[in-house]
């Protein structure tokens, strides 16, 4: 090749490839241009699922934050420890909590909970799809009773709280939702197939609102977060296969904390995607954010060759640790 091609060659992809550089940086380093919520003071916020884990942190996030918060939970006792929380650090600055004792999974006792919490704390303004619960299982090692039971709370439990809060959101023509998914909606692997499904169908949900809203003056957002050491998390370690924990292994454990302040800084500036301070999560957002907005395209364009290569070594190592469980006869099913 001559010296000239040579050169020519360069410049032709370098030049490119830096514009993308400094393009990745300047999105990332610049400040929002315009807060969604430059404050959460006297927002009524309502968490649907705030009694325990996430849930919990982000209401007294947002109560410490000087926003009235509204937590609904199907046990009464789980829900005045956490407003005693609450209220044992307030201070005049800090918000109202109200707290309702509903079942997301009862379409009835939602909007009468959503009635009961605007009749006291005013509009919402923002809404949390919060409560969920993981099974952690092989396909037949769940009953299809728990596989529908999964998809109650998970998916028709968020359905039917948006479905209540929307109308009038709609009508106001402001407000926001935020949907509580999961790292698993956006991969999935053995040891959630009792789960995972009813993950994705939030994210399906959250998708089309975010289309069917454009213009509407209501923000769609998602929120994907990892493991967290939650009273769940605990649970779902008792059932969870052998080959899910191996995958698992190098996981980093998040507390509800500080998923929390992730998604509402993220929720301050408008951010569709959140990716809970996860660093292995917000690079698997880049390859499967389908036409969904993106933190940083620039970004995404940059590392997509990178991780689409990184994400088949993944698989195949994926694939390894079930294969190898299965000779070693650690495979529930050879063992049944």
């Amino acid at each position: 090749m001559s010296e000239t091609l040579f050169v020519v060659l360069f410049l032709v992809f370098a030049g490119p490839f830096a514009a993308y550089v400094v393009a990745a940086l300047v999105l990332y380093l610049r400040p929002a241009s315009k807060k969604l919520y430059p404050t959460f003071k006297n927002k009524h916020a309502f968490v649907a699922g705030g009694s325990l884990g996430l849930g919990r942190a982000l209401a007294l996030q947002l109560v410490a934050a000087g926003a009235n918060v509204t937590i609904i939970a199907p046990f009464s006792d789980e829900l005045q420890d956490a407003v005693q929380e609450a209220q044992a650090s307030a201070t005049p600055e800090h918000g109202a909590i109200h707290s309702i004792v509903a079942d997301m999974r009862d379409a009835v006792s939602i909007q009468a909970a959503i009635h009961d919490a605007e009749t006291h704390l005013g509009p919402i303004a923002i809404l949390f799809t919060v409560a969920g619960k993981a099974v952690t299982a092989k396909l037949h090692d769940v009953s299809l009773d728990e596989h529908k039971h999964a998809l109650d709370l998970n998916y028709f439990g968020t359905l039917n709280t948006v479905y209540a809060a929307l109308p009038g959101m709609r009508a106001r023509q402001r407000g926001s939702i935020v949907f509580i998914a999961s790292g698993a909606a956006l991969a999935s692997y053995v040891g959630y197939a009792a789960y995972s499904p009813s993950k994705y169908a939030v994210r399906g949900l959250a998708e089309c609102l975010h289309s069917e809203l454009v213009g509407s003056g209501v923000s769609v957002h998602i929120a994907y977060p990892g493991q967290m050491d939650t009273p769940g998390y605990a649970i779902e370690n008792v059932t969870k296969p052998a080959e899910c924990k191996t995958i698992e292994a190098n996981d980093t454990l998040h507390t509800p904390e500080a998923v929390a302040t992730s998604i509402l800084r993220d929720l301050q500036n408008g951010v569709y995607n959140m990716y809970c301070g996860d660093v292995m999560l917000r690079l698997l957002g880049s390859v499967s954010s389908g036409l969904m907005p993106r933190n940083n395209w620039a970004l995404d364009v940059l590392m997509f060759p990178i991780l689409v290569l990184t994400a088949w070594i993944v698989r195949t190592d994926w694939a390894k640790i079930v294969q190898k469980h299965r000779l070693d006869k650690t495979d529930s099913y050879q063992q049944a």
